[in-house]
């Protein structure tokens, strides 16, 4: 589904102060928002998996503050919150999300695979941690819980490949 090659603006990327976010984040954060303006009734899925705080681009966590604010009302209106957008970066950045075609046709298998990428790549940095501990551990027993957590995150891996 997200497949696309995709490339954000890098000038927009210094002026946010994020240049170390990757592509291919911000085309899964994107998508995210896009879905919600375009499907607010995945609403509580989304938000259930991602706070504010999971966004890594500047500009999707401002957007998403603010949808996830207005999603909260009894009686939202995504447009709403479109319209009342002053900050110009954010606004263009939002135009070119709502203009770009994610070729999604099933929303909740695109959020379920955007959801699945980011747990396998927390497992794989936790992962990695643990292997830099292990090698530097030198009490037995706490080598061994490292080991044991180890082998948990890898059988973890190993389902969701």
């Amino acid at each position: 589904i997200l497949e696309k090659n995709y490339k954000i603006n890098l000038s927009k990327r210094e002026d946010t102060g994020l240049r170390d976010v990757s592509d291919e984040i911000i085309k899964r954060e994107n998508t995210l928002i896009w879905i919600l303006i375009n499907s607010p009734e995945n609403y509580q899925i989304i938000k259930s998996n991602m706070s504010v705080e999971d966004f890594k681009f500047d500009l999707n966590k401002r957007i998403i503050e603010d949808l996830y604010k207005e999603l909260e009302k009894e009686n939202y209106s995504v447009s709403l919150v479109i319209d009342h957008i002053e900050d110009e970066n954010i606004k263009s950045h939002l135009t070119e999300i709502m203009a770009e075609d994610y070729g999604i046709s099933d929303n909740k298998k695109a959020i379920q695979d955007i959801f699945v990428k980011y747990k396998r790549e927390k497992l794989e940095r936790r992962r990695d941690e643990l292997l830099k501990l292990e090698t530097e551990e030198e009490d037995k027993e706490k080598k061994k819980d490292l080991g044991q957590e180890l082998n948990k995150i890898i059988l973890e891996l190993v389902r969701i490949k």
